[in-house]
C-alpha cells in the first residue's frame, strides 16, 4: 500500500512541476511589420489599438500618440510638441496648432497633418497617402 501511495504522490508532483514550466518564447517581429515604427514611441505615448477609432486632445502639449494598424485617429495638439506615429493601414488626422510636432506615416497609412504653429516635421513613407499643411512655416521632412 505504501508503494502505491508513493507512486501516486510522485505522479501528482511530476504533473504539478510539469504544469509550471514557462511558455516558449515568442518569435521576434520581422522588420516592417505593423509593430515596427519609424522611431521609438515615448514612454508617455497613448495608443489607439488596431481596428479602433480614437479621438485625442492634447491642450498642454508634449503628448505622444501611436495609431496601430487599421485604426482611425483624430488628434488635436493645441499645446504643440506632440509626436504622432501612424502605422500601416491606419488613418490619422492630426492638427498641431502649437507647432513643433513630429509625425510619421508608415507604408499603407493615410495621413493628414496640419501644422498651424510651424516648426513641424512630417515623414511620409512610400505607399502612403499624405496631405501636409504647414501654415506656420519652417516645416521639414523627417
Amino acid at each position: 500500500m505504501k508503494v502505491a501511495f508513493c507512486l501516486v504522490s510522485l505522479f501528482v508532483v511530476g504533473c504539478v512541476v510539469h504544469a509550471n514550466n514557462p511558455p516558449p518564447p515568442r518569435p521576434a517581429a520581422a522588420p516592417g511589420t505593423p509593430a515596427a515604427a519609424r522611431y521609438p514611441a515615448p514612454a508617455n505615448a497613448q495608443y489607439c489599438r488596431a481596428g479602433g477609432t480614437c479621438d485625442f486632445d492634447c491642450e498642454q502639449g508634449n503628448c505622444a500618440f501611436v495609431c496601430e494598424q487599421g485604426s482611425t485617429c483624430n488628434i488635436d495638439c493645441d499645446g504643440g510638441n506632440c509626436e504622432i506615429q501612424c502605422h500601416g493601414g491606419a488613418t490619422c488626422n492630426a492638427d498641431c496648432d502649437g507647432g513643433g510636432c513630429r509625425s510619421g506615416c508608415d507604408p499603407g497609412g493615410t495621413c493628414r497633418f496640419g501644422c498651424d504653429g510651424g516648426n513641424c516635421a512630417q515623414g511620409c513613407a512610400p505607399d502612403t497617402t499624405c496631405a501636409v499643411e504647414c501654415d506656420g512655416g519652417n516645416c521639414r521632412p523627417l
